[in-house]
């Protein structure tokens, strides 16, 4: 597994923690950062191969790129809740970081027995 399926992992369940929504504000909006600018450019990076400098950029713009694109959609949909958004953005982030290391484990099997 690569360092940026591991950070997906780890910045989607925070995510998911955060959705949970029982946490202090001060708690909540720090760790909500935490996961916007870490948390789904990792799972972009994980997947795409980028030199370390590319993906250090991308990583981080990635997740507020996004949240424009909620704020844009949420204006429209009625009925729209941002927690349940987060949660599943949260767990699409986790879920790519586990393919990405079960692709990875497989390749290395692979490569390993030589095919």
């Amino acid at each position: 597994m690569n360092i940026w399926g591991r950070v997906s992992i780890v910045a989607g369940l925070v995510g998911l923690i955060v959705a949970n929504a029982f946490l202090p504000n001060w708690l909540q909006r720090t760790l909500l950062a935490v996961y916007l600018v870490a948390g789904p450019g990792a799972a972009l990076c994980a997947w795409v191969r980028l030199p370390l400098s590319l993906s250090l950029l991308v990583a981080p713009i990635t997740g507020p790129a996004l949240v424009v694109l909620y704020g844009a959609f949420a204006a429209r949909v009625v009925g729209w809740d941002p927690l349940l958004s987060l949660a599943v953005a949260s767990f699409l982030t986790v879920l790519s970081g586990i393919l990405q290391s079960l692709v990875a484990q497989r390749a290395t099997r692979t490569a390993a027995v030589g095919g």
